[in-house]
């Protein structure tokens, strides 16, 4: 049987104080990743996870930053290689969605969700990977969606963000080869707080309609998810770069 460990290695997740940044946190930190959480505004969710690793023996830090700003980000990526050393591993997934139909969406609903889902990728890739090349070493995983390849209704500003995602990670595969992979995860319907309310899943009729276009006839749940960011994240994804990794139960097939 494989056993994966990652002890000794260090790992930044973006948006990780619920979710599925959450449970990828949770997730890394059992098979011995030193983590930091980051949170934007969520202080309290991201140190009940920073407490829970820590009681039962591992590693862990919040750390509070909005990924679309750049001073932020440089603050945040100091602070955490100033506490683990270095930072080996990075999962930008702190993102947002605000759903409008085209011909009402403001500027302002399609700069926030651009900067954050897009933006935010780019400058946490930018400033970590340049201790990764220095160390000639490191994985990132950005978050994107199948949306970003089919569209979505009133997801113009989300959708496109998701696109940008995908390209940018093929560029940042290039580029920081062949030291650093970088992979992208498409996540499919995963049954966390925000997709129950954006999708209105408390309606039971609504989740069963969704549930039986799914192939694989559930939604994922996030340990599903963080499965395979753990392979992403260890070294049995060595030769691969430059990628998507959908985990979708069959819902999309690319």
């Amino acid at each position: 049987m494989c056993m994966i460990s990652l002890a000794g290695q260090v790992g930044l997740i973006t948006g990780a104080s619920r979710g599925i940044g959450r449970g990828v946190a949770r997730c890394l930190a059992r098979h011995g990743m030193a983590v930091a959480v980051n949170y934007s505004r969520s202080r309290k969710e991201a140190e009940d996870v920073v407490e829970e690793i820590r009681s039962w023996g591992g590693k862990a830090m919040a750390v509070q930053a909005d990924v679309s700003v750049r001073s932020e980000v440089e603050g945040m990526v100091a602070r955490v290689e100033s506490a683990f050393g270095r930072i080996d591993f990075l999962m930008n997934n702190a993102g947002i969605a605000v759903d409008v139909p085209l011909a009402e969406m403001s500027d302002e609903a399609w700069d926030r969700v651009i900067d954050v889902n897009l933006r935010g990728t780019f400058l946490c890739s930018q400033v970590v990977a340049r201790g990764m090349m220095a160390r000639r070493r490191g994985k990132i995983v950005n978050v994107s969606a199948a949306s970003a390849l089919r569209g979505r209704m009133k997801g113009a500003n989300y959708c496109a963000a998701k696109a940008g995602v995908l390209a940018l990670t093929k560029c940042l595969a290039l580029e920081l080869a062949p030291y650093v992979q970088v992979n992208a995860l498409l996540p499919g319907f995963t049954l966390t707080q925000d997709v129950i309310e954006r999708f209105g899943l408390h309606d039971l009729e609504a989740r069963r309609r969704l549930v039986e276009s799914i192939p694989l006839g559930r939604l994922a749940d996030v340990e599903d998810i963080a499965k395979g960011v753990l392979f992403l994240a260890s070294d049995l994804s060595d030769h691969m770069t430059g990628q998507m990794l959908c985990i979708n139960g069959g819902s999309y097939m690319g």
